[in-house]
């Protein structure tokens, strides 16, 4: 492939986040972090001072840190001697200094392109203007927030507050307790009161205007600013770990301005001990000072709930807690100066987190699907909250008394309401809706690069289990599907998203006629391999006749196959009559499509491949496994990316990686397999005698199956879940083998990842895969069945200890790392794989 023009120069953006508090500088340097991720060089700027104190951790080294001078810069704002005096010397210093830094940045061959800056710091479009540079104002609060206070700024909302209720465009009805307290309690605090007014001064002025939002999550108030700014959301600005992984090494926020004296693994320790949703995190941000009688009822409320809870009280603020607090709950609860709060919110064991409400700090629960009790202290946090309760639907706002404290009752109840009341469940549930819309909304394409249409199968309430049999599920997927395909395209077309090709499962050769039928190009893609496809279109063709009487079959790039070596529907003709026209009925038309695609490649199958193209425009394009697992050039491309179980990763993997390597048995028999008791019994106890660690996948539907204490008797050596990620398993340095039923895609999976295999087919083309596995590419073991078709504990325990242990195994391994670096260079830039799909992307560009 070609390479792409890049442009020499590469635009250089200053970011200048108001300085010393996180909750501006973290959301700043996140959005840096984007945009270094894109090609741009970021540059952050603090002050003299701080950066004394400031620790930034960036493990790419991308982002520079410069400094500019407050006039305080041997105590930045503790040296002022009041807000008013800071926030005016810090104008007027802070601009020249600004202006200076500016100037040396173009001396020195660094010239700057656009500044993004705080909106608290409107005098910064000032400096830009003056060396001519794009400017972007910042808003580090929430879009609702920024509007209250834009309209309290122009006089359409007026102070102070007279009615009970205020109405703005956008927002929903909000009394006035539910404003950010410096407009309810207008004159309260006058130097912080003309800050957040004075970010609207010159709005209007900027080339655009950021705020750390997302369009799914404050609709109506982005669409009224639009309408008056070039506005963009560019949130939630948390680590992209968190959300959707696509920038490199970013974990963290990576600046810290406390000295962080506790190590993170305590409370991650800690929490790794508890049940799954059950710890309460509670924590007021770094700046609030809660008074002694309110930490006091936090403190009994949490007693009294009996849930876990980790607490973070700074050093400054333990002395407020109760006496014995400490002592006697220990057996609960967890108190810490400091957490990496990300960490412990993505956490599996956190129920709740009980928060001051703190803009970040929602929008970190919000994003990683936690739930939250809200207690309000000042400045925007009492909108936060409202939105949080009554507009997002996550979490339960708590109320004061009439001195303004919230009781241990009332804490006591949201935590149990919450975590586990009725209206817990509802809060759960949308919790996680706003988690996946806040990682879509950071991802490379809101809508997908993929996006997924529905057509009818004519069983639209329940699929398949509606059908009755598979005869009329199959015949109504053909009449109706075709059907509802073509309104599909046709519809599609009709609002400009016309098609130029159609890629179809060879299960569905009906399909091919509503390609035609638009004239579109049309490539079939066979899931199975090549081998199987050639024994299907041989039995097409009559070749062998049915039923097979010759104990072995030869078949053109075939090795030489006994019958109980053939696809199930074959060995067993006419056991399963619906099935066999499926999978038969796949070369019915497959002569007539522009392209055959196959999940395969070249050099696994080179016989039956070289003998294939001589009848089919024929192209092997596998192995199709996310790219991170081969040759890593599809970016965030890591898992399949669509899950019909729910997903738990952390438990297994956490597991694997406290064993040694080459140690673990992987059992695993797919998503559809059922296995008899008597047979469920002899795998495990083969297991058992191996006396290897094993992770078994067994499905909840058939733990019924398993010998009674059996968990409990082998908890020492063995994991057993409903559901892993098998990727990820099968490339853990603890993988020793891989105990499975042969079916393709598991085995392409540990082909390509280098795994043995101890092969135990059940039907289908499993049976021709393990042969395949055994004889042909040498990385595993068939072990055989008894007459009664059991695969005894004895058999089981032998292939295990031969594979994990023996000489034999010692080849296998040596075979498996063959085939897994083949596999790589396939996918890779000029591997055949590569080159089919180059060459089939070039057939739909110049048709």
């Amino acid at each position: 492939m070609g390479e792409i023009c890049k442009p020499n120069k590469v635009a250089h953006v200053l970011i200048l986040p108001f300085p010393g508090q996180l909750g501006h500088i973290n959301p700043m340097l996140q959005f840096a972090k984007r945009l270094i991720s894109k090609g741009v060089k970021a540059t952050l700027v603090t002050t003299i001072f701080l950066s004394k104190s400031v620790t930034l951790s960036d493990p790419t080294g991308s982002i520079r840190l410069e400094t500019i001078s407050d006039g305080f810069d041997q105590g930045g704002f503790a040296q002022a001697e009041n807000p008013e005096t800071y926030l005016s010397t810090l104008k007027s210093v802070g601009s020249q200094s600004l202006a200076n830094l500016i100037k040396k940045l173009g001396e020195t061959g660094q010239p700057i392109d656009a500044i993004i800056y705080d909106s608290f710091l409107p005098w910064t479009l000032d400096v830009a203007k003056q060396f001519g540079l794009l400017a972007a104002v910042f808003f580090t609060q929430s879009c609702a927030v920024n509007s209250i206070y834009y309209h309290a700024t122009t006089g359409l909302l007026k102070l102070p507050v007279e009615e009970p209720d205020v109405s703005l465009p956008g927002l929903p009805l909000l009394k006035v307790s539910e404003l950010p307290s410096l407009v309810s309690h207008y004159g309260s605090y006058p130097a912080w009161f003309d800050m957040v007014m004075s970010q609207f001064c010159n709005i209007d002025e900027v080339d655009w205007v950021l705020v750390n939002s997302f369009y799914e999550l404050e609709k109506e108030v982005v669409d009224w600013m639009s309408k008056s700014w070039n506005t963009g959301t560019v949130g939630p600005t948390i680590p992209s770990m968190y959300l959707d992984k696509r920038v490199e090494n970013n974990k963290e926020y990576g600046i810290s301005l406390f000295k962080q004296s506790l190590s993170p693994m305590t409370c991650m320790s800690w929490l790794n001990s508890k049940p799954k949703g059950s710890v309460v995190y509670v924590s007021f941000g770094s700046h609030a000072e809660l008074g002694a009688e309110q930490m006091a009822e936090i403190a009994m409320g949490l007693k009294a709930s009996n849930c876990y809870f980790l607490w973070v009280v700074r050093e400054p603020e333990k002395c407020k807690l109760p006496n014995n607090f400490k002592e006697e709950t220990r057996e609960k609860g967890l108190i810490v100066s400091w957490c990496p709060q990300m960490e412990v919110l993505a956490h599996e064991s956190l129920g709740c987190f009980v928060t001051h409400c703190g803009y970040n700090s929602v929008l970190e629960s919000l994003s990683l699907g936690v739930p939250i009790l809200a207690m309000p202290q000042w400045i925007d946090q009492v909108t936060n909250a409202k939105y949080v309760e009554d507009v997002w639907g996550v979490g339960i706002r708590v109320l004061l008394d009439e001195e303004g404290i919230v009781g241990r009752e009332f804490i006591e109840h949201g935590i149990k309401e919450v975590m586990e009341g009725e209206r817990g469940k509802e809060i759960r549930k949308n919790a996680i809706k706003w988690k996946n819309l806040a990682t879509e909304a950071v991802d490379e394409d809101p809508t997908g690069s993929i996006h997924l249409q529905t057509i009818s199968d004519g069983f639209d309430q329940g699929g398949f289990a509606q059908a009755g049999s598979p005869e009329t599920y199959l015949s109504t997927l053909k009449s109706v599907g075709s059907k509802s395909l073509a309104s599909l395209i046709n519809k599609l077309g009709q609002t400009g998203l016309t098609f130029d090709a159609l890629i179809y499962d060879s299960f569905m050769p009906w399909a091919l006629d509503v390609g035609k039928q638009f004239g579109l190009l049309t490539a079939v893609f066979f899931t199975q391999s090549c081998a199987v496809n050639s024994i299907y279109y041989h039995v097409n063709k009559g070749i062998p006749k049915l039923p097979i009487e010759e104990p072995n079959v030869s078949i053109p790039g075939l090795p030489l196959l006994q019958v109980s070596e053939l696809p199930f529907l074959l060995s067993h003709y006419e056991l399963h009559p619906v099935a066999f026209d499926l999978i038969v009925g796949q070369f019915s038309k497959h002569d007539e499509a522009d392209w055959v695609l196959v999940n395969s490649f070249k050099e696994l199958e080179k016989q039956v491949i070289d003998w294939m193209p001589e009848i089919w425009k024929q192209g092997t394009i596998g192995p199709t496994i996310p790219s991170m697992f081969l040759d890593k050039r599809l970016d965030n491309n890591k898992d399949y990316g669509m899950s019909l179980f729910r997903q738990n990763t952390s438990t297994c993997m956490n597991w694997l990686n406290n064993k040694p390597n080459g140690s673990v048995v992987y059992v695993s028999f797919g998503s559809l397999a059922e296995l008899g008791t008597e047979q469920m019994a002899e795998i495990a106890w083969g297991l058992k005698a191996s006396n290897c660690h094993f992770l078994w996948i067994v499905r909840e539907s058939e733990e019924s199956k398993l010998p009674n204490n059996f968990k409990v008797e082998t908890r020492e050596k063995g994991l057993i879940l409903g559901w892993c990620p098998q990727m990820e398993v099968l490339a853990h340095e603890a993988l020793g083998c891989f105990v499975t039923h042969c079916g393709y895609n598991s085995v392409l999976e540990a082909l390509s990842l280098g795994v043995p295999m101890l092969a135990m087919p059940q039907w289908l083309d499993q049976a021709t895969n393990a042969k395949q596995v055994e004889d042909v590419w040498g990385i595993g073991i068939r072990v055989v069945a008894d007459e009664k078709s059991i695969v005894g504990k004895e058999v089981i325990k032998q292939g295990i200890k031969e594979l994990i242990e023996g000489k034999r195994g010692k080849e296998i391994k040596k075979n498996a790392m063959k085939w897994k670096k083949l596999a790589i260079e396939t996918v890779d830039e000029g591997g055949s794989s590569d080159k089919n799909i180059d060459e089939f992307v070039s057939k739909l560009l110049f048709s």
